[in-house]
């Protein structure tokens, strides 16, 4: 992970925004009928781990908060035994918590906890794979609606 460089927020959010572009791209590449977690993160990580050295802490700290909001509104509360992580179930529970109606706002566990995990230089390989599990579940459930649509589609044209 690149910490020489201290991003300013727009380059964090565009390099947010170039990251999650990137996994779906390649998520979308997984053919329907072999579209699994575990097929699907194995695509996302051979993408990102090749620029995984330029990528800043605050990038992966962004993308696996927006990711985790992305994962739980596809309906995931933890990660599915085929692609286990305990970092991203972690992470779930403290987003879930947190959107709840009564959550404090003056604190944000999730990003806290995001954060602490993408600057800690010892865990960069745990990082990367979590950041990869995440964008997989993230774009699983929205690429078997669009697989759902295509089918009908064809099936009524």
């Amino acid at each position: 992970m690149n910490r020489d460089e201290i991003p300013d927020p727009a380059a964090v959010a565009a390099g947010t925004v170039k990251l999650m572009t990137l996994a779906r791209r390649h998520a979308q590449s997984v053919p329907w009928l072999s579209c699994s977690p575990r097929t699907v993160r194995k695509v996302i990580l051979a993408a990102v781990e090749p620029a995984w050295d330029s990528i800043t802490p605050e990038v992966a700290r962004d993308v696996m908060i927006t990711a985790a909001e992305k994962v739980l509104r596809a309906g995931y509360t933890i990660t599915p035994d085929e692609v286990s992580d305990r970092t991203a179930d972690s992470l779930l529970e403290l987003t879930r918590a947190h959107q709840r109606p009564d959550a404090d706002r003056g604190i944000n566990p999730p990003r806290a906890f995001a954060s602490s995990r993408a600057f800690d230089r010892d865990a960069d390989r745990e990082t990367l794979q979590t950041v990869c599990v995440l964008l997989a579940l993230a774009h699983i459930r929205q690429l078997e609606q669009e697989a759902v649509i295509k089918e009908q589609r064809e099936a009524g044209g």
